[in-house]
């Protein structure tokens, strides 16, 4: 996403990547790095690593939050080991309307 697409405030609006390859054909052999300095390389992991960091933020915000639904939806599974949508949904929305008179 960094490289190939230029979407990072960081680096700007640049594609970093080698397009020397054949586009349709398998790579054998590690992606050669693009013609671009160390210093960009480096900041090109910075980038990587902090779009890495916010994502795991965000999935354990929403996991922390689903908790109660997670929990309700484990608990069905393991009971019933399938759970069909309307089940499901009405197992989400059960868990939701409990997490809420809770917080009440």
């Amino acid at each position: 996403m960094v490289t190939q697409y230029g979407m990072s405030p960081l680096l700007g609006p640049a594609t970093l990547q080698n397009t020397g390859a054949a586009m349709f054909l398998p790579e054998m052999q590690p992606a050669p790095r693009g013609d671009y300095s160390e210093r960009t390389a480096q900041s090109i992991d910075e980038e990587v690593r902090r779009l890495l960091s916010e994502s795991e933020q965000r999935v354990r915000a929403t996991l922390t939050a689903s908790r109660a639904q997670l929990d309700a939806l484990a608990g069905a599974l393991l009971e019933h080991e399938t759970v069909e949508r309307s089940a499901l949904l009405a197992l989400l929305n059960r868990s939701q309307a409990a997490a809420l008179q809770l917080a009440s």
